[in-house]
């Protein structure tokens, strides 16, 4: 075996035993804080924020109710959970976070539809107000400065 390839595979190894050990949340937020510098958009969320979308979800994708959110052994797969904005210009505030699956982020058709159908269930005033809220504090806060 050369010395690359015996590295590759110890740097492989190392990152299997770190992402075991970092838990679905954090890792939700790391990826989540490096597609808001991508995109060059608010990130105000933080790690408990995550974790509280991850509980409300209840381990299903509510975009696609039979999708069961599990983390795959290596690269996203259909069934991942991860991290969508509601309304992509907001960026990543508090109550504009969805956690669904990895199928399910690219159907930005389904995510508007399930959050008009939180408006049908009375939820939808509440998450409005969650978010209003969350985009006041952060133009308070950045208006302070």
């Amino acid at each position: 075996m050369m010395a690359t390839e015996e590295h590759r595979l110890a740097n492989n190894l190392a990152c299997r035993k770190y992402r075991k050990k970092r838990s679905v949340a954090q890792a939700m937020y790391t990826r989540s804080h490096r597609r808001a510098n991508e995109l060059q958009v608010p990130h105000t969320i933080t790690l408990e924020d995550v974790q509280r979308e991850l509980d409300r979800c209840g381990g299903y994708c509510p975009i696609y109710p039979s999708i069961k959110l599990t983390r795959g052994p290596g690269r996203s797969s259909a069934t991942s959970p991860t991290l969508v904005t509601i309304n992509t210009d907001l960026g990543f505030v508090p109550g504009n976070i969805l956690v669904v699956s990895f199928k399910a982020r690219f159907s930005r058709y389904q995510i508007i539809k399930y959050w008009n159908d939180l408006k049908l269930n009375g939820e939808f005033e509440e998450a409005v107000k969650d978010l209003t809220d969350a985009v006041t504090e952060e133009t308070d806060s950045t208006s302070d400065e």
